[in-house]
């Protein structure tokens, strides 16, 4: 028989067209979430935007999102949908939660159920002390070495404790000393050391530290009385010129700093009023926020996305109220522990009452808890016809009262020791 290999060779080639012509397209990629922004557990210095990453190109979503407060829209680009925040923003943990449908350009479609946390750090790991030059190390909780302020317009350190001893260094009204051990009117004291990582930066030096340790009279220091709260951080102002200060700061959030006044050497009770002042600006800058959702946020809600939010938010609000109301109080400050928690608690029921507005069949009693908050604040509740939006912006105005209210009393009951110091913006 003639052998005919080229046209064999032909015939497999033809053959092995036809096969692959005939095998099935590959399926569509299945869309996921790939990736959100910032990610989970991350810790940022700036809170810029907020996001979520597809592995397909976005054609259009219908999502609602809760950032503190609920979120319009988000921007499709490719294949990202985010939210500029374009503020800025307290330091702290935040608690993103989105929920909805996103519409791919491939015709499909996702359903998107997804929350998650992370951590806004301070720029600078030292926050400004304005007006003065902070002591170079802090006073906190459970911290052995005990330490003390100067008192007297100018202070005499001595060599000995004598009245006829050398001295050794002198100073204003001010200066944070480490305290050692009595003897006689006279107390021993030293430069205290540097914080590794300061707490606290500002001022213009020198700050005027004795270089050897020496001793001072009793009657011209004040005794410093440590913060009662986990994660308070205390130190003191000098200020040429004028009264020294005391400034507190939340670790972890330093950016924030509260100053006072001494104007008489406090005693221990308004210090830890001062703590308390402290914390209740903590809360009331990372805790304490109402929703207010506005027609668009309403329009994209759905039942199913009303829960997940309220899930959320819900889990969110109790694990900071937790950590507020597990800190041991020192006593006689019960009446300012039960009004601060109850704030706390009345942010929470506000905020999800908001929430529950967005789904109409639980609107008509979630606006019965929210006007309880807006009467007990002193405000109308809003009319029949007001938005949702009204609701919620009143709710946040009444509970902004209340907080203000809470702070001039705790302002009230530190005086005549401390006073509130706060900077001339036109100085």
């Amino acid at each position: 028989m003639r052998r005919v290999p080229g046209a064999i060779a032909i015939a497999v080639f033809v053959l092995a067209m036809a096969a692959a012509g005939c095998k099935p397209p590959a399926p569509p990629v299945a869309p996921s979430l790939v990736s959100v922004y910032p990610s989970p557990g991350s810790s940022i210095t700036a809170l810029d935007r907020v996001g979520l990453e597809f592995n397909l190109p976005v054609k259009a979503c219908r999502l609602v999102a809760l950032l503190r407060g609920t979120l319009p829209p988000p921007r499709v680009s490719g294949q990202s949908l985010g939210w500029a925040t374009g503020a800025t923003y307290p330091v702290g943990r935040w608690q993103m939660a989105v929920s909805g449908e996103v519409v791919f350009e491939s015709g499909q479609s996702l359903d998107v159920r997804e929350a998650w946390g992370f951590n806004l750090n301070p720029a600078s790991t030292a926050g400004e002390v304005m007006g003065g030059i902070p002591s170079p190390t802090t006073v906190q909780a459970g911290q052995e070495a005990a330490f003390a302020v100067t008192t007297a317009s100018w202070n005499t350190m001595r060599e000995a404790p004598s009245d006829d001893a050398t001295a050794v260094w002198e100073g204003p009204a001010g200066i944070l000393l480490e305290l050692g051990e009595v003897s006689g009117d006279y107390v021993r004291v030293s430069a205290p050391a540097k914080d590794a990582i300061p707490s606290f930066a500002g001022g213009n030096g020198p700050y005027p530290l004795p270089d050897v340790a020496g001793y001072i009279r009793s009657i011209d220091l004040w005794t410093v009385f440590a913060p009662w709260a986990p994660g308070v951080v205390e130190t003191a102002v000098y200020v040429p010129d004028a009264s020294p200060r005391l400034v507190f700061a939340v670790e972890g959030s330093v950016e924030t700093t509260t100053q006072f006044v001494i104007s008489t050497p406090p005693s221990e009770r308004s210090v830890n009023l001062a703590v308390a002042y402290t914390l209740l600006t903590e809360a009331y800058l990372t805790v304490h926020h109402v929703p207010a959702p506005g027609s668009t946020e309403l329009q994209d809600a759905r039942p199913e996305d009303v829960d997940f939010l309220l899930e959320q938010s819900q889990a969110e609000f109790d694990s900071q109220l937790r950590v507020l109301s597990s800190l041991e109080w020192p006593a006689g400050l019960e009446q300012f522990r039960a009004r601060i928690l109850d704030l706390g608690n009345m942010y929470r029921d506000a905020g999800l009452a908001m929430l529950r507005m967005m789904d109409p069949a639980l609107a008509g009693d979630a606006r019965a808890v929210v006007a309880r908050v807006i009467q007990k604040g002193g405000l109308a509740v809003p009319g029949s016809d007001a938005q949702v939006y009204e609701w919620g912006e009143a709710a946040g105005s009444a509970l902004t009262i209340m907080v203000e209210q809470l702070r001039r009393d705790l302002r009230e009951s530190m005086k005549p020791d401390l006073d509130l110091w706060e900077p001339n913006i036109g100085e």
